[in-house]
């Protein structure tokens, strides 16, 4: 950490390799879209080498970049144009079971009808397995906001999904 914040793009590169895939699927959660979480990630990547020497507490590097790539990720969705459903579903990881296709895309399709910092939340405490306080740290945001939006989130599902 020390020769990264010193300017070591070597030190710097192993950081982002340990990384890697946990803020890949993070921006992927939230964007749904293998191209736009590259670009996310990597939008991030340059954020956090460019603010490196501004991390307070150098302990704490993995939940302060995930903060970015979270961060990096909401901002391109806010900037997403709608796109044709056939494009939302490219990439889309399924089951060997064929079965289960249809529930797969239902739940993707609600999830989507999620707000970007709402599916960043979940993405962050489902799929990163983050607790409730980290989480917190991670967006900016009180524990009890958190608390309720991930409570709110699901119930949008389980509403969606219910339909």
């Amino acid at each position: 950490m020390t020769a990264a914040v010193a300017g070591d793009q070597t030190a710097f590169a192993l950081l982002l390799q340990q990384e890697a895939d946990i803020g890949y699927r993070l921006a992927y959660m939230v964007l749904h879209e293998r191209s736009a979480a590259e670009d996310a990630f990597q939008d991030a990547s340059i954020r956090a080498w460019r603010d490196l020497h501004q991390m307070r507490d150098r302990s704490r590097w993995r939940p302060w970049f995930r903060q970015i790539v979270v961060n990096a990720a909401r901002d391109r969705a806010r900037r997403a144009i709608r796109r044709p459903e056939a494009e939302l579903n490219e990439g889309i990881a399924t089951p060997n079971d064929t079965a289960a296709i249809p529930a797969l895309l239902d739940l993707r399709a609600a999830f989507l009808t999620l707000d970007p910092t709402d599916r960043a939340i979940l993405a962050l405490r489902y799929g990163t397995g983050l607790e409730i306080a980290e989480i917190a740290a991670a967006v900016r945001m009180p524990v009890g906001t958190v608390k309720s939006r991930v409570h709110r989130a699901l119930a949008k599902l389980r509403g969606v999904l219910a339909r």
